[in-house]
């Protein structure tokens, strides 16, 4: 089967294809260059200089933006310096780098709903030297992120419910663990510097991509430029709209010159996903590492494999929810796709190639398993007794049938 090579941007499918295995080589030489030793915390080299100074750069020119257009609209109130100057302030606000947002489906826990999470959360983060979370969410995915959100830098957990139904004791603690650990080194990466900056660049890009009907060969199909234009096609011939005309005209003109700004952009993000990704790979590394060392190795790299056997898990709940089985249940079904090792290995190397972007600077689960199951076995400092996960289970009840309702009537995961 022929391996598929993801668009890029840049026009050439060979350049895509060299560009994504010279990011697999990066990957891979990190990887090498991290297991010869001990993991070590993520420190400030030139490649995150470089993306500081670029983002500040970024965002100090969207504030000039937001200014020239704010003086505009006022100078000589009313004149036609209205227009140019709503459409700078339109997209400076539009462009200013944001942090991730939280998704609408994701429903904040109030402590007094589930006090018992919020005390695991509280000393998993302690044992690991992190900041506890504000707030907690739960959703419908099967995974779980970390978000640093807002003007104050809040600290947001988000849990899914079919991956924390699916998890043992011990397993929760590790997916707690290995979530709240990138609190501690996420600042660097996710700063109010850099973080945010490639999505200013990759909304912008997606800004002069023109749409399939906008092309250069769809001026050869006749029915696409009768549509453009304006024109209807029957047998009184074509007629011809002129303002329909005109725009499809200067959209053909602008193209080349959104193909130039386009593919400048593209260098700009690729250019600084290399300089990130080394950095990047360390803090992730080094994280799980720390994660490791508070839930225990193998709890962390079960989790981490959970994670990466979605696509054969989550259908194995859905099989469960239809068959009106308990969730407690549903850690079972995780134990026996653990249990077969030679399918692990293989969706690891799977991963690895699959999750490797130019243009991404995430590590694949798939190589941080792999470099937890490299190192020295270290056991769990820290441990969740069944009193306290049943009343973590009491507490997200009403979660829990909500979830399996929507896996047995067939309900996407988010």
């Amino acid at each position: 089967m022929a391996e598929q090579v993801p668009a890029l941007g840049t026009g050439w499918r060979r350049l895509d294809g060299w560009l994504c295995r010279r990011s697999y080589r990066q990957a891979i030489a990190l990887y090498d260059r991290y297991a010869a030793g001990p993991p070590a915390a993520p420190e400030w080299v030139v490649g995150c200089v470089a993306a500081a100074v670029f983002g500040l750069a970024v965002r100090l020119g969207l504030a000039v933006c937001l200014t020239l257009g704010g003086w505009l609209c006022t100078r000589h109130f009313p004149s036609l310096n209205v227009i140019p100057g709503l459409v700078l302030c339109g997209g400076a606000v539009f462009l200013w780098p944001r942090a991730p947002r939280i998704s609408r489906y994701a429903a904040a826990l109030d402590r007094a709903e589930a006090p018992d999470l919020y005390a695991l959360a509280g000393r998993i983060a302690a044992a690991l030297g992190a900041p506890a979370p504000h707030v907690i969410h739960v959703d419908d995915r099967f995974g779980a992120d970390v978000v640093t959100h807002g003007p104050l830098r809040r600290r947001h957990l988000i849990l899914g419910i079919p991956l924390l139904a699916a998890l043992t004791p011990p397993h929760r603690v590790a997916l707690l663990a290995v979530q709240l650990a990138r609190f501690r080194t996420r600042d660097l990466l996710h700063g109010p510097f850099i973080g945010g900056t490639d999505a200013t660049l990759e909304a912008l890009t997606a800004v002069l991509t023109p749409g399939p009907a906008r092309t250069p060969r769809a001026a050869h199909d006749t029915r696409i430029v009768a549509a453009s234009m304006g024109a209807s096609i029957g047998t009184g011939g074509l007629g011809l709209n002129l303002n329909g005309g005109l725009v499809w005209i200067s959209e053909l003109v602008w193209m080349p010159v959104a193909t130039v700004l386009r593919s400048g952009l593209t260098v700009l993000r690729l250019c600084g996903a290399a300089l990130v990704r080394p950095t990047a790979h360390r803090t992730e590394y080094f994280s799980d590492a720390v994660a490791a060392a508070v839930a225990g190795t193998a709890s962390t790299i079960d989790v981490l494999d959970a994670m990466l056997s979605a696509e054969v898990l989550v259908p194995r709940l859905r099989a469960l929810a239809r068959a009106n089985q308990p969730t407690s249940a549903w850690p079972d079904a995780t134990g026996q796709i653990l249990a077969d090792g030679d399918e692990r290995v293989h969706r690891r190397r799977s991963s690895a190639r699959r999750e490797i972007s130019p243009l991404g600077t995430r590590l694949p689960l798939g190589l941080r398993a792999s470099m937890l199951a490299s190192r020295p076995d270290t056991p769990p400092a820290l441990t969740l007794d069944h009193t306290d996960n049943r009343r973590i289970d009491e507490n997200l009840a009403h979660h829990y049938r909500q979830t399996a309702r929507d896996l047995a009537n067939g309900s996407p995961l988010g």
